[in-house]
């Protein structure tokens, strides 16, 4: 995971919750990064969720860059199929290429 161009935060990380019918299930994090170019960290970290197939049409991603301190660098960005653009077809791509890494640069809102 890699992040360009932020706002500079005081060690920041990356929060991902798994949305399942609007509401928040499950959550991971990144562990935060004391970066040399602050403002662009690279997380080399995967994550995965445990989703049963019939909550995939419901489910998506939410996620924020962060810092210790609690700044909120930006609201963040969403993957799932009720999201428009990247997300809507990040989480295409995920569906179809099941257990296999899928990466895809999102503007964070």
């Amino acid at each position: 995971m890699k992040a360009k161009n932020l706002h500079v935060l005081h060690d920041p990380f990356v929060k991902l919750y798994l949305i399942i019918n609007d509401k928040r299930a499950k959550k991971r994090k990144t562990s935060a990064i004391r970066a040399t170019d602050p403002a662009n960290p690279i997380w080399n970290e995967a994550f995965t969720f445990d989703l049963p197939a019939s909550h995939m049409q419901d489910a998506g991603i939410e996620l924020f860059v962060t810092s210790n301190e609690g700044e909120l660098h930006e609201p963040g960005c969403a993957i799932g199929l009720q999201e428009g653009g990247t997300g809507c077809q990040h989480w295409q791509d995920m569906m179809q290429n099941n257990r296999k890494p899928i990466a895809m640069w999102h503007v964070l809102r």
